[in-house]
């Protein structure tokens, strides 16, 4: 069950996104359809995105510990218009990829939305949409493709507007993920669905062991993806403070 769907104006080649329809249909067989979505590691947020837009969450929670990753979405969810401004005035030439790839790196004074803004910029103009990878097409611009070539304002625009129009059920955090799910009960609502991607950087840090009584910090356990639903690391809360794997 997959997904050509794309919501975010972020790129991100091997995202989660496809699997939103797999994870609606867990939503639904726990009974949390229309609940609260919750995911510590968003990065484009392609998955939180096709769940709210088509009503699966009425409210998602996205957070992502990376500044710039951080300035974008507060940018599009709380700046919107300034956001879209950037991006109809902004030429897509390899002399502005050089002034964002500055603001970026934070070698220079910048406000959240144009930090927001290079965010964007840059994950739209290089390899793979990696921020600190090279230029599509190389400085030269010599390329087959030139660094424009993943870059339709229109599109892009036109997600930002999107998801600008349902800014109020999209709350954004730069957490440390560990520190966030230590938290999380005193935000969400009994209805909620959380996913840990058990494949991202709770292997590197550690991760959070959430049993049936509070949640604990515990480095690497071994019994993490056992107790999740075939090792997705999607997780249901049952009462306040209490979280269960889900039923696949």
């Amino acid at each position: 069950m997959f997904s050509n769907r794309l919501y975010s104006p972020l790129r991100y080649p091997g995202g989660k996104a496809p699997f939103a329809p797999f994870i609606a249909k867990i939503m639904e067989t726990n009974g949390v359809t229309g609940g609260h979505y919750l995911e510590p590691y968003a990065g484009g947020a392609g998955v939180a995105l096709d769940l709210l837009f088509h009503g699966h969450a009425s409210h998602i929670h996205i957070n992502d510990a990376d500044p710039a990753v951080y300035a974008f979405w507060v940018a599009v969810t709380k700046h919107s218009t300034e956001l879209l401004d950037l991006l109809e005035s902004t030429p897509i030439t390899i002399e502005e990829w050089f002034r964002w790839r500055t603001i970026l790196r934070e070698d220079c004074v910048a406000s959240l939305v144009e930090k927001g803004f290079a965010t964007l910029f840059m994950n739209r103009t290089n390899r793979s949409g990696i921020l600190k990878a090279g230029v599509i097409g190389g400085k030269s611009q010599n390329g087959n493709y030139k660094l424009d070539a993943r870059f339709k304002k229109d599109v892009v625009a036109s997600r930002i507007r999107e998801i600008a129009r349902r800014q109020s059920d999209i709350s954004v955090y730069r957490e440390d993920s560990l520190r966030l799910l230590n938290r999380c009960s005193d935000f969400l609502p009994k209805q909620s669905l959380i996913y840990l991607d058990p494949h991202t950087t709770l292997r590197e840090r550690g991760c959070i062991e959430i049993t049936t009584s509070m949640m604990t910090t515990r480095p690497l356990p071994k019994s993490f993806n056992r107790r999740s639903s075939n090792g997705l690391g999607l997780f249901l809360m049952t009462t306040r403070k209490k979280f269960v794997p889900c039923i696949a």
